[in-house]
């Protein structure tokens, strides 16, 4: 039976959900109490988008092994999903003190009890998507409408000379290719860094990137290494509060009039902040301070809807800068 389930939780991690469900109901069917499998059709419930049915699996394994920290996470994920902010507190407030080193539930944790951090821990980041990537790009695309690389290339196509190419692109945060794909054509040379390993591996299928790298982006960033005349980061800050460290090594490696073109969500004063949803925010008189600091000028900015969520538009801007000093 482990190794039915272990098909199954391969299938899941590949974004084939109806046969892992399947799976996984063929192994409750023989045994009723196995939390692990009531967890992990939870799980599958919640990507399909039925919360309500992914909290009562969760609960119902957490009832029979209530002390593993992963269910009171996945659990404190729903009930966040539905608004349920105190429980969802709760639940995660539970993980964490079931394993005060895991990082992934005290993040989502400071998001709904008002504390902000500068990023999401990178080990959290890599958790998330390489658990997302073999159904990251089809949720995105088809549930979400998820459409930003498509905006940015629009919106850098504005400002490009007529039959300009770029000489050297880096793609930051590249998840599975999207932005790669909508820049291959307009660029002579294409990189790509992620943090994601498997993320990495469904980029490199789309054989658009003649470089990839995984890799923290600011680490990738602050190291000596190419000079490019495109960055792209296309909902990366939505997991970056801080952006004073990216901005600067950016404008380190940037050739002169290089654009640098991304996507933020949008907050009300003069910096950033961490929603309740675990992303953050950005304002525009922090985006555009930082970026006069740092050399650039805004070139072209946008307000998009970015995906949907619940339902509903997800409005944010999308930037092109060039940058102007030597």
């Amino acid at each position: 039976m482990l190794e039915e389930q272990n098909q199954a939780v391969a299938l899941h991690r590949a974004g084939r959900l109806d046969e892992a469900e399947a799976i996984y109901r063929r192994i409750l069917k023989a045994d009723p109490d196995n939390a692990e499998v009531l967890q992990l059709l939870g799980v599958v419930a919640g990507q399909r988008g039925d919360n309500d049915e992914c909290i009562r699996l969760i609960e119902r394994a957490i009832s029979r092994e209530p002390e593993v920290p992963k269910y009171h996470a996945n659990l404190g994920a729903a009930l966040r999903e539905l608004r349920r902010l105190d429980e969802a507190a709760q639940a995660f407030e539970r993980a964490v003190a079931l394993d005060p080193s895991w990082e992934l539930p005290a993040y989502f944790l400071a998001a709904l009890t008002g504390e902000t951090m500068p990023a999401a821990p990178a080990s959290c980041l890599q958790e998330i998507f390489d658990s997302y990537a073999g159904y990251f790009e089809n949720y995105m695309v088809q549930e979400l409408q998820y459409q930003v690389p498509t905006f940015i290339r629009g919106l850098v196509g504005r400002l490009m000379e007529p039959g300009r190419r770029f000489d050297k692109v880096i793609d930051l945060g590249c998840g599975t290719g999207l932005s790669g794909v909508q820049f291959r054509d307009a660029a002579r040379c294409v990189h790509g860094v992620d943090l994601s390993p498997r993320m990495i591996e469904e980029s490199e299928k789309k054989n658009v990137y003649d470089r990839l790298e995984v890799a923290n982006i600011q680490d990738f960033l602050s190291a000596p290494g190419t000079r490019y005349d495109l960055f792209i980061a296309t909902d990366v800050f939505i997991y970056i509060g801080a952006l004073e460290g990216i901005f600067a090594a950016i404008s380190q490696r940037a050739e002169r009039n290089a654009l640098f073109a991304f996507s933020t969500e949008i907050c009300a004063g003069d910096d950033y902040a961490l929603a309740t949803t675990g992303r953050y925010a950005h304002s525009r008189p922090y985006v555009e301070g930082l970026a006069r600091e740092n050399g650039f000028r805004v070139g072209a900015r946008e307000q998009v809807p970015l995906r949907l969520e619940s339902g509903q538009p997800v409005m944010g801007d999308i930037y092109v800068l060039r940058f102007d000093s030597p």
